[in-house]
């Protein structure tokens, strides 16, 4: 409890601090079984779900949710899981990625393997259903060739 706070300001404190609580848990996955429950974060899934993206031919890189002044900021691999968003459904999951593609691929291609390999990955690795997986294409960029 932090120090100096009055009555009415440990209240306010309290309840934010339960609402921030109830927020984090809310997309949380909670799977029931014999011997107990088991819980996976949705960072994990993020992650399972970008590693698939990242491997699919014609991605370029991951990019955030977010456009700032319509600039795309293109994720490192090792924090290309915040460009993925996954919301608990009652009957699975939905995913949501953010991808910058290479110029001249057929994009909705492109978008359609990402849905399979996200699909397949997830499903194979946390054993819940995938039922929406939603493909931001954020923007498309040439391939920087490599000697």
């Amino acid at each position: 409890m932090p120090r100096g706070l009055t009555t009415g300001l440990l209240a306010n404190y309290i309840i934010k601090d339960m609402l921030r609580q109830m927020t984090r848990e809310t997309n949380t996955v909670h799977i029931q079984t014999d011997l107990g429950t088991i819980t996976i974060a949705p960072a994990a899934i993020a992650g399972v779900a970008a590693r698939a993206v990242l491997q699919t031919y014609g991605v370029v890189g991951m990019a955030l949710p977010s456009l700032r002044d319509g600039l795309v900021e293109m994720l490192s691999r090792d924090h290309s899981k915040r460009g993925v968003v996954v919301h608990s459904l009652d009957d699975g999951l939905a995913v949501d990625v953010y991808v910058v593609l290479a110029y001249g691929l057929r994009l909705s291609e492109v978008a359609n393997n990402i849905k399979e390999n996200v699909r397949f990955a997830v499903e194979n690795t946390v054993g819940i259903p995938v039922r929406h997986i939603n493909v931001h294409i954020q923007a498309v960029r040439p391939v920087e060739a490599t000697d």
